[in-house]
C-alpha cells in the first residue's frame, strides 16, 4: 500500500471518530505517525476527499476563528468498512513501530522488524505480539545493563 493510501485511511479512520478541524487532524496524525505531517501534505489529501465525496466540510467558529470541519460522509463510511483490514494493519504496522522507538533500539528493531515483515502467514495481531516481545526484550536488556553497571 503506498503512503499515500495509508495517510487516506487513517484520516477517513479518525474521523469515522467524530468530526475534526484541519489542525485538530494534524495534532492526531501526529500522536498515530509519530511525526507530524505538513500542512501542505494534510490539507490536498483532505481536498481529495471532499472531492470523492468521502467526507464533507462545513465552516465553524471556533475561538474568534473560522475553522473548516471535517466529517465522514455515509460514502467514506463505507469505504473505509470495506477497507477495514487494511485500516487494522497500518494501525497495528504504527504502534509496533511506535513499541520499536521507544524502546530506544532504533536500528536494531527496525532491521528485526522488517524481517518480522517478511515471515508469511504473520498477520497484524501477531506482528503487534512480536513487536510487543521486542519491545519488552529492549526493557530487559536496559535493565540488565543498568544492573551491571551498577555493579
Amino acid at each position: 500500500m503506498s503512503g499515500e493510501r495509508g495517510l487516506r485511511l487513517i484520516l477517513l479512520h479518525l474521523l469515522s471518530q467524530g468530526p475534526r478541524y484541519g489542525y485538530q487532524l494534524l495534532q492526531e496524525l501526529e500522536d498515530v505517525l509519530g511525526r507530524r505531517p505538513s500542512p501542505g501534505t494534510l490539507y490536498p489529501l483532505l481536498r481529495g476527499l471532499l472531492r470523492e465525496g468521502l467526507v464533507e466540510a462545513r465552516l465553524s467558529s471556533r475561538g474568534g476563528r473560522i475553522v473548516k470541519i471535517y466529517s465522514l460522509t455515509e460514502k467514506g463510511r463505507g469505504v473505509l468498512e470495506r477497507s477495514r483490514r487494511e485500516v487494522e494493519d497500518v494501525l497495528y504496522s504504527l504502534r509496533a513501530l511506535h513499541m520499536a522507538r521507544d524502546a530506544g533500539f532504533d536500528d536494531v528493531l527496525r532491521e528485526l522488524w522488517g524481517l518480522v515483515r517478511l515471515l508469511p502467514g504473520l498477520g497484524p495481531r501477531e506482528r503487534v505480539e512480536v513487536a510487543r516481545f521486542l519491545s519488552d526484550l529492549a526493557k530487559s536488556i536496559r535493565g540488565f545493563r543498568a544492573r551491571l553497571g551498577e555493579a
